[in-house]
């Protein structure tokens, strides 16, 4: 056996051994160099030696990194190569087993000797000794912001202080990478005239713009610290063109949430990859995440990858879904959902009822913002009071959370059911709920404060009942004019004015005076001749019939495609199946119900109905006069 003298890592390598018959042989199998590390034992009583490695390391320390929905460990290792320390380095635990490591973070002096079995004796040596010597310390080390609870009491997590009922909480390590590490809350005030400071700074950044604008930005800020719990289902979609100050309203609400957040630091942008956007929103849990830039892009396929991307992130938010994905054995992972609010800004609106329709809608004009009150609110911001706002309110929230978000449950469904009595349909009176949901939170914290009285409180509620109301009737009318059913009406309409297709009298009787050849425009004819491609026939007998009584007899596969071959050059297209889209423009009351027919001792409908026409019978799809040619003068 070498005479070798043994340097431990540490002090705490200085174990005695077990047997002093046999004092070469230590109780433990494995013996640590200035030269590397060993393993010893013993055959047919002669003593026996084998180098694992030329370098010693210990696990020092093991940090399980809790992201909320699972925990994973890793290790900080040290080490010794010759007798100098190697750095400490941190190591999941995939990467500790296959025992890659050594080389790729100390480099390649670092050598383990060749073979499978030396690299697991190398493996289970460094395990069993950093557990023989020490008790190796366990932390946890949150990835998310948001509420936990931890030892008992409700604690929301951010990037800096982690706030309890009681204020700043010590001993909670948050990690959320470099990314996100803006969204850093400081302690909550430390008395009444902090409390009034911070509360009147974010009031004031409530009317740097129109009630309009102000009021949903406001309340997203004060509903996100809500929205896990409340499970929030919609985003909030900031349209202007450029210039309208857009972006930088919207970093002026995320710096409550983090007074280095400007412009230029927001959460996300939307030419960044659908999974890194995916992984932002599951990290922000119960904060504000504006994702900025929907702009129009200089290629087709650059609008197709942007489409695809916004229309991933919408679906994810509106159907608090992620991307399902498999584990390298096939077993499904869990999902990565959204759990927390989402702003977006953008020059125009996304395509696609469904898309939309997961949207709540905010138009802002250039000029709308003011400058001066801006300015100073965004000062404000950068000097921490806004986020102290935020500090403040969570604060409060975390006294008694479950009750804040039972309150907050009960107030939704009120204003719920108000909007469906406003005659607002689909998501709309939900969507229109949470904001004044959020709104009504963002009062009473500024009320608390001393900011805001009794009466201005209610003047308050009201003005922003009024004000949601209204957007969420405008969206209402933006879905619908999104609506296949409503492209399809609309795009024909535009054709049959332009004389791209046209369409016959279902009688053969030819326009002979001025006023019929005038109202024959609206048939794609020029004069006393029809123009472009025929796609069906209208029935206009005597050319005096009104819009009421006024049908149109489209053949479906012209007309489709000469509609499709027009949405296809403006970049668009109606995406639905034929079925699925006259389901839908029969729903719409466009278009009369079809045929039916026996197939196999079921009653079928077939999409077109069987109409003589000039002596034939021909299948069509009959479209109501006063909803198709009342559109082209509306």
């Amino acid at each position: 056996m070498s005479s070798e003298k043994v340097t431990p890592i540490s002090a705490a390598l200085t174990d005695k051994p077990a047997d002093e018959s046999r004092p070469w042989l230590p109780s433990w199998p494995y013996d640590f160099r200035p030269k590397g590390t060993w393993y010893l034992y013993e055959r047919k009583d002669e003593e026996q030696e084998l180098q694992l490695a030329n370098f010693s390391a210990l696990i020092v320390e093991e940090v399980v990194l809790d992201d909320g929905q699972e925990q994973r460990l890793r290790y900080a290792v040290t080490g010794q190569h010759d007798g100098i320390e190697l750095p400490r380095i941190a190591l999941s635990c995939e990467e500790f087993e296959r025992m890659a490591w050594p080389a790729k973070f100390w480099g390649g002096r670092c050598i383990v000797w060749p073979g499978n079995a030396i690299r697991d004796r190398l493996r289970h040596a460094i395990q069993h000794e950093s557990h023989r010597r020490a008790k190796v310390p366990r932390r946890t080390v949150y990835q998310h912001t948001g509420w936990r609870e931890i030892n008992g009491q409700w604690a929301y997590l951010s990037a800096g202080t982690v706030i309890g009922a009681g204020g700043a909480i010590e001993g909670i390590q948050t990690d959320l990478g470099p990314e996100l590490s803006a969204y850093t809350l400081p302690a909550p005030s430390a008395d009444d005239g902090e409390r009034r400071a911070a509360a009147q700074a974010s009031f004031d950044s409530a009317h740097v713009v129109g009630d309009r604008v102000a009021i949903p930005l406001i309340a997203m800020v004060y509903l996100a610290p809500l929205a896990d719990g409340l499970g929030t289902d919609f985003a909030l979609w900031l349209e202007g063109p450029s210039r309208s100050q857009k972006s930088t309203l919207a970093a002026l609400m995320l710096a409550h949430f983090g007074a280095e957040i400007d412009r230029t630091k927001l959460t996300a942008n939307f030419t960044d990859t659908a999974n890194a956007i995916e992984a932002k929103l599951f990290a922000l849990k119960d904060a504000l995440t504006v994702i900025d830039d929907y702009a129009p892009q200089p290629s087709k396929q650059g609008q197709h990858d942007l489409d695809r991307t916004v229309t991933r992130i919408v679906r994810n938010v509106g159907n608090r879904a992620g991307r399902g994905r498999l584990h390298a054995d096939c077993s499904l992972r869990r999902e990565k959902a959204p759990r927390g609010l989402c702003l977006m800004t953008a020059e125009q609106w996304p395509t696609g009822e469904s898309i939309v329709a997961r949207l709540f809608g905010v138009t802002v004009s250039p000029g709308e913002a003011n400058l001066k009150k801006l300015t100073t609110s965004q000062a404000a911001g950068v000097s921490g009071l806004l986020s102290r706002a935020m500090a403040d309110y969570i604060q409060s929230l975390a006294a008694d959370l479950a009750g804040a978000i039972s309150q907050a449950r009960d107030l939704w469904k009120r204003y719920r059911d108000m909007g469906l009595r406003e005659a607002l349909s689909g998501r709309s009176p939900e969507q229109l709920a949470y904001l004044m949901v959020g709104y009504r939170f963002a009062l009473n914290c500024w009320h608390r404060a001393g900011v805001l009285s009794d009466s201005e409180v209610e003047r308050r509620r009201k003005v922003a009942w009024q004000v949601l109301t209204q957007l969420a009737g405008d969206h209402e009318r933006r879905i619908s004019t999104a609506m296949p059913a409503e492209i399809f009406r609309d795009t024909l309409a535009d054709l049959l004015s332009a004389g791209v297709v046209h369409l016959l009298p279902v009688d053969g009787e030819l326009p002979g005076d001025d006023k019929t050849r005038q109202r024959f425009q609206r048939y794609g004819w020029k004069g006393n001749e029809p123009s472009g491609r025929h796609i069906g026939w209208v029935k206009d007998e005597n050319h005096g019939t009104p819009d009421e009584k006024r049908e149109a007899y489209l053949l479906l596969a012209p007309t489709l495609q000469a509609i499709n071959d027009a949405l296809r050059n403006a970049e668009s297209g109606i995406n639905l199946r034929q079925d699925a889209l006259i389901r839908q423009l029969r729903q719409k009351g466009f278009v009369a119900e079809g045929n039916t027919e026996e197939r196999n001792g079921r009653t079928v409908e077939r999409a077109a109905k069987a109409v003589k026409i000039q002596g034939s019978m021909k299948r069509v799809l009959v479209f109501f006069g006063n909803k198709l040619f009342g559109s082209m003068e509306g």
